[in-house]
């Protein structure tokens, strides 16, 4: 009984044995939406914003590193200490 409930499950790619639990009431789904909507805004208008924070952990995968990226490899492949 009750009113109708969503859960959502969803997993990053930089934890994928972690994967995060959400349910929303159903007064709850018009601001997910809205949230959901405005994370994708960027990614629907084309906008690829490079990290202001390169690294190799983070850029070492990118298939846009060695011909579209802003940086070089000096800061695309740099480590760093955690």
């Amino acid at each position: 009984g009750g009113p109708p409930r969503v859960r959502t499950v969803y997993c990053f790619l930089e934890h994928p044995d972690e994967p995060v639990e959400r349910t929303f009431a159903q007064e709850e789904l018009e601001a997910a939406r809205a949230e959901v909507e405005a994370l994708a805004a960027g990614v629907r208008a084309g906008r690829f914003e490079v990290t202001e924070h390169p690294h190799r952990a983070l850029c070492h995968d990118c298939p846009a590193r060695e011909r579209l990226c802003s940086y070089g490899p000096e800061r695309t492949m740099a480590v760093i200490d955690r």
